[in-house]
């Protein structure tokens, strides 16, 4: 069925203009998007946050975060997180919102109508055919689609919510999130409501959060949904209908948005999707640790290397992965070593100095590989080589022959290189372009070889 699907999907494409290599598919879970944001979504956020970076993209078509389905509001905030990570002008990238399932008010009041001419809703049309699996389930509502005008809201426009779905008025502070919950008198499907909580702590790592409503005044367990372990204790003050709860936030970046989510799914829609609750301004005299990532006027914010092997090694802890944490541990002992090296106890890398170490760790795993597949020991060859793919997920996409090239030649001419004595110069001007993205051997040779034609 997967593959029918996506095969379904590059005719609509084709359809629209696109072709397949212009086209790639992140196999997320089909109705468990909602469940990898909230059991430990790491690798899908880094997945993510490098695909955004690698594409460089103008603009982002981004679902809702008030879609009903759980699917769209879940990478709704799945890549409102993800592009957290990335360095991203934000006078290049524009986000435009879209909503497919539910009403919300908050949405049609932000939105703009994009009204399609007749051949671009013929276009639509035969798109949308494209999907068969789909269209079977029910023609008539599909082709629908098809009619109504694209309505889209723009940028941040969309992070601000009108609240219109049982969460109202939340009031964040450093310390605590005060909310006001408000409920139909219609019964729920299901006895059990669930608040979920989704924001990053002062370490920039994801954490998510979970707490069972009771319906009567009293306390609540906030509880980690990848430990599963009891976070902070927090208070409910009213009925089945109508409540106001506080949540401690001691530990999460103030910096940063929170996102919540009701959970009284109707069948397998959610009532609502999610609301974000905007960061809070961060003092000019923050700490580093305080204002991680940087202040929120910056749309998207950088996560340095030492900072991401910090965050990845506490959600390693989390879901005790021994692999991971073993490599991870092993890794920020060399990149301690050399910042200590490098400038004393207080020393730090930049981003560069960390990949030349993950780069030697590398190199001892290749090594080591090669010696154990000698020695007929493949399952030692073989954890070194999980280890490997575990190191390669920190170095930066390596650069084509022609890219390094490109980046050589262009650092002689502006130094003014005319020989080879001249190698160290161009080395100094050249070393910050690459940048980590290929090995300094490799570098070495590609100036020498030009420098001996100049």
């Amino acid at each position: 069925m997967g593959a029918r699907r996506r095969n379904e999907a590059l005719a609509a494409l084709r359809v629209l203009g696109i072709s397949a290599p212009d086209v790639r598919f992140l196999s997320l879970p089909d109705q468990g998007v909602t469940n990898l944001l909230l059991s430990g979504c790491g690798e899908t956020l880094r997945r993510l946050s490098h695909a955004i970076a690698e594409w460089w993209p103008t603009h982002l078509l981004v679902p809702s975060e008030h879609d009903t389905h759980p699917d769209h509001s879940g990478l709704a905030v799945l890549l409102r997180v993800a592009l957290q990570n990335c360095l991203v002008a934000t006078s290049r990238l524009t986000s435009l919102h879209y909503l497919v399932h539910g009403a919300s008010q908050s949405f049609a009041q932000r939105s703009r109508i994009l009204a399609p001419k007749p051949r671009e809703q013929n276009a639509k049309r035969r798109a949308i055919l494209c999907h068969a699996t789909q269209v079977a389930l029910s023609r008539r509502r599909f082709l629908a689609y098809a009619r109504r005008p694209e309505r889209f809201v723009v940028g941040d426009e969309g992070t601000a919510s009108l609240f219109d779905g049982p969460i109202r008025a939340p009031d964040r502070s450093r310390r605590e999130l005060r909310l006001e919950v408000s409920f139909p008198l219609k019964s729920s499907p299901r006895g059990d409501r669930f608040l979920y909580l989704v924001g990053r702590d002062l370490a920039g790592a994801v954490r998510q959060f979970r707490s069972t409503l009771p319906g009567r005044t009293g306390r609540i367990s906030l509880i980690d949904c990848v430990s599963g372990e009891v976070a902070a204790i927090g208070n409910y003050r009213g009925d089945a209908f109508r409540a106001e709860i506080s949540l401690p936030l001691t530990g999460m970046a103030t910096s940063q948005p929170l996102y919540l989510k009701l959970d009284r799914r109707v069948w397998f829609f959610d009532e609502t999707g999610w609301v974000e609750v905007p960061a809070l301004a961060v003092p000019l005299n923050a700490s580093f640790a305080e204002s991680w990532p940087l202040p929120n006027e910056l749309r998207f914010t950088i996560m340095n290397l030492s900072h991401r092997i910090d965050a990845d090694l506490k959600e390693a802890m989390r879901a005790r992965d021994p692999l991971k944490l073993g490599v991870l541990r092993m890794l920020k002992s060399a990149l301690k070593y050399a910042a200590i090296e490098k400038s004393g106890t207080e020393g730090e890398l930049d981003d560069t100095e960390a990949t030349q170490v993950i780069r030697k760790q590398v190199k001892q795993r290749q090594d080591s590989i090669e010696s154990f597949e000698k020695g007929g020991r493949a399952e030692l060859a073989e954890k070194e080589k999980r280890e490997l793919a575990i190191l390669n997920e920190y170095l930066p996409a390596a650069l084509s022959s022609d890219e390094l090239s490109r980046l050589v030649r262009e650092t002689i001419a502006e130094v003014g290189a005319t020989s080879k004595a001249q190698m160290g110069a161009v080395m100094k001007a050249l070393t910050p372009k690459v940048g980590g993205r290929a090995d300094g051997r490799t570098v070495s040779q590609e100036v020498q070889r030009q420098l001996a034609q100049t």
